[in-house]
């Protein structure tokens, strides 16, 4: 009797105790006992139980049988269970466990995983992803991640294609690469507004450096927040995303910020990147499948309304009139509407089926003169079309932004009364890398009314009527046998251009032109044993009379550009009557021209004669110079002019310069020269790499303004001499002249400095002021002190020469 329980033996630890009582966590039955422990009543029944949390599910520490699962710990009743981050075991929520409680690792002190990082294994092994083989995925749109630092990702692409930004150099640049999820018009923008600074890639294809990208951007610190990355996504895809450091060795403190942010095209909200969203995926109307203005349209709102821009095609013209302007930016908005592919139209950059255009119309009176200029930074082609087609151009311009498209721009004159259509296209397809979307174009009209009184827009002549044979016509062109000056034009009939009545010369540089040389009749026959005779056939020769007075030593040049066979005489001084003389007479040297000296002051007569019975249509274009040394003009072929005619004063007997500082000119600073010592110096034959080598040392300071130099050499064969300069501060040999002149003989009073006729067009013995082959400004803003060195060789065997001066003039500053 007293006995709770018997097992037949007296040990402790199988439910009955050797006292025969039942132990604790224990139910015993039967004679003899038979004692169980009952898993999930909260009590621990030991041995048999380690553990009993009132349940018998495993994984929570306490296994179904009330053991304590493998890196938990157990402990009271019903027992609390928990797991022993920084063990090496993962269990109950940790997510790894890599033996310690340290962060920044992968796994954190909580044993989650850090984000970046992928962690397996027990103890965990954790690894940085980001890379194509673990690329992080972005959840949908807002989704950020952070980083202190690039450098631990690696260089995991190089991102080669040329379609991609590329780095700043070729060496190990880390990347992070995400993968995105995206629908058909999904526009993906990622912005970084870290410290990094980083470029952006999309991969639609393999994760590999040479796919080529999708999109790419590059852009600084605030361009990177704004406008950063855009990619509209034409299908459903997933792409890749690579973060890509710009440099190879990010400071440590160059942290990356991303935002991802997915703006899906049809659900009526203007979402970053999209240009419009009319709550449709439908391409058309203005808004397309991807949420993109399409061209030709405007859309505003949310959901956007879109409409067609006028300009866009030749039914919805913009209209324009004297003095109006449009301005704007991104042309692409207008479409391509007219394809010009006619001889009589320009074409645009090689492809006549790809550039958009602004469609505008005005109307014009027969004769009104149309000039359209674009004062933006848009490169444009003009044309003038009527009607409203891709058809013949009745005008057309095309120049430069900047330039000629704002100084001189689409000139047109109205053949007859009505409207007129002008078509301004871009130059560059929006394909063209050429391209830039957001330069600009600023349209301007203005219209001239001949008869007006007002002369503009390259009207010759107005005169404030509209009546033909007064000198200025209906159309405002200047009449035959007429000239007219002023605005409104005063028109007076032409001189004859006979001896009687000759046309006066009046100024240097004079110029004459007509369009029919046989409207002035043949006033003599300039045959005599002094001038060039014309062809014999009747009549003798049309001819121009000129008067021209001129000063003692004055010498007068006479050319003639027009398309006539001419002759040109220059008569005996004081003389013009049926046979005089002639004292400069030539029948083929119209273009050169001719050239004669006066030794006395007074009348000259010079006379231009056609060859023999000249068309009506040959024009004639008569061009005459003059210059007289001492008159302190530079004129003509002068280099120099000092007042006077002293030789040894810097300035020749025949106004050529005789030193370095006299063809430099102007000086606003000081003037610094110097001469090489030691010449003449000989020029080895063929030795090209060698040759002689001269030195001008300087001892001045300053620092170079301008500069020139003299140069004199013997030689039988001038193409084979290279003459090569080096300045004191670096930069190399700087090509001065190099094979220039063919057979001719010698350098004799050459002089270079910036800005006088290239040397390339001189010959033998290059005579007067030339430009060196590359320029002397690049030792502009450089000292002057230092040595100087020329080197003049000889490139080509069997003739040879030397160096017999060389002297260098500078204008310098402080």
């Amino acid at each position: 009797m007293g006995e709770a329980c018997d097992d037949q033996n007296t040990a402790n630890g199988d439910g009955c105790g050797a006292t025969c009582d039942i132990e604790h966590g224990y139910g015993c039955t039967g004679s003899p006992s038979v004692c169980t422990a009952t898993c999930g009543d909260g009590i621990v029944a030991s041995p048999a139980e380690k553990c009993d949390d009132m349940n018998t599910t495993a994984g929570d520490g306490c296994s179904a049988s009330c053991a304590v699962e493998n890196g938990f710990s157990c402990m009271g009743e019903p027992s609390t269970c928990m797991t022993g981050c920084g063990d090496g075991i993962v269990a109950g929520t940790e997510a790894c466990d890599d033996m310690n409680m340290m962060a920044g690792d992968g796994c954190s002190a909580a044993c989650a995983i850090e984000s970046g990082y992928n962690c397996s294994g027990m103890p965990s092994v954790c690894a940085l992803s980001g890379s194509c083989a673990t690329p992080i995925v972005v959840t949908g749109t807002g989704f950020t991640w952070q980083a202190p630092n690039l450098d631990p990702y690696g260089d995991d692409l190089a991102n080669a294609d040329m379609s991609c930004q590329q780095p700043e150099s070729g060496g190990t640049n880390p990347d992070v690469v995400f993968q995105v999820a995206l629908q058909a018009g999904d526009t993906l923008h990622v912005t970084d507004s870290g410290a990094a600074d980083v470029l952006f890639h999309v991969l639609t294809g393999a994760c590999a450096s040479a796919t080529p990208c999708a999109a790419s951007f590059d852009g600084g610190q605030s361009a990177e927040v704004s406008p950063g990355l855009i990619y509209s996504s034409p299908m459903a895809q997933t792409v890749l995303v690579v973060i890509d450091s710009w440099t190879s060795a990010p400071a440590a403190t160059d942290n990356v910020d991303l935002l991802f942010e997915i703006a899906h095209c049809g659900d009526g909200v203007v979402g970053t990147g999209e240009g419009c969203d009319d709550g449709g995926t439908m391409s058309g109307n203005g808004c397309s499948a991807t949420c993109k203005v399409e061209p030709g349209y405007s859309c505003t709102g949310q959901p956007s309304m879109c409409s067609l821009l006028q300009g866009t095609i030749c039914s919805n013209p913009i209209v324009a009139s004297d003095g109006f302007t449009y301005t704007g930016s991104h042309i692409e908005a207008f479409g391509d509407d007219l394809d010009f592919t006619d001889a009589s139209c320009l074409n645009v950059s090689g492809t006549p089926n790809a550039s958009p255009d602004m469609v505008f119309s005005i109307d014009l009176v027969a004769g009104q003169r149309l000039n359209v200029t674009n004062f933006g930074t848009l490169d444009v082609v003009f044309q003038v079309v009527q009607p409203c087609a891709a058809s013949a151009c009745l005008a057309n311009f095309d120049g430069l932004p900047g330039g000629s498209e704002q100084t001189t721009g689409l000139a047109f004159q109205a053949p007859s009364t009505g409207k007129y259509f002008v078509v301004v296209e871009s130059y560059y397809p929006p394909s063209s890398s050429s391209f830039h979307p957001t330069d600009t174009f600023d349209i301007r009209f203005n219209v001239a009314s001949c008869g007006d009184g007002v002369v503009e827009l390259g009207e010759p002549c107005d005169d404030g009527n509209p009546n033909s044979n007064d000198g200025c016509s209906a159309t405002c062109t200047v009449e035959p046998g007429f000239n007219c000056t002023g605005s409104p034009s005063v028109c007076t009939g032409l001189p004859a251009a006979n001896c009687a009545n000759p046309i006066l010369v009046t100024g240097n540089a004079f110029q004459y032109a007509s369009a029919d040389i046989k409207s002035f009749g043949d006033d003599a026959t300039y045959n005599g044993a002094t001038c060039s005779p014309v062809s014999s056939t009747p009549p003798h020769g049309f001819d121009l009379v000129f008067l021209k007075n001129v000063a003692a030593g004055e010498t007068i040049k006479v050319r003639e550009l027009g398309n006539v066979d001419s002759l040109i005489h220059i008569l005996t001084p004081g003389q013009c009557n049926a046979a005089p003389a002639c004292v400069a007479s030539s029948d083929s040297a119209e273009a050169t021209g001719i050239t004669y000296t006066a030794a006395a002051a007074g009348p000259i007569y010079i006379v231009v004669e056609s060859w023999g019975s000249a068309a009506s249509s040959f024009a004639v274009d008569v061009r005459i110079d003059s210059w007289r040394c001492g008159d302190g003009v530079v004129s003509g072929p002068e280099t120099c002019d000092d007042s006077n005619t002293t030789p040894g004063d810097g300035c020749s007997a025949t106004c050529q310069c005789e030193n370095a500082t006299c063809a430099l000119g102007a000086c606003a600073g000081t003037v610094v020269t110097g001469s090489a010592m030691g010449l003449p110096a000989a020029i080895p034959d063929n030795l090209p790499l060698g040759g002689a080598t001269l030195t001008i040392p300087i001892a001045a300071t300053g620092t170079i303004t301008n500069m020139a130099m003299f140069f004199e050499a013997t030689h039988t064969f001038d193409g084979d001499v290279d003459v090569w300069l080096t300045g004191p501060n670096g930069g190399g040999e700087r090509d001065v002249c190099t094979d220039n002149g063919s057979s001719g003989d010698n350098f004799v009073g050459t002089f270079f400095k910036d800005g006088a006729p290239p040397v390339t067009g001189g010959s033998a013995p290059f005579t007067g002021s030339f430009a060196p082959e590359q320029p002397f400004s690049v030792f502009n803003a450089q000292a002057v002190n230092g040595t100087w060195t020329l080197r003049v060789a000889d490139d080509a065997s069997g003739d040879t020469g030397s160096v017999t001066r060389w002297d260098l003039a500078f204008c310098v500053t402080p």
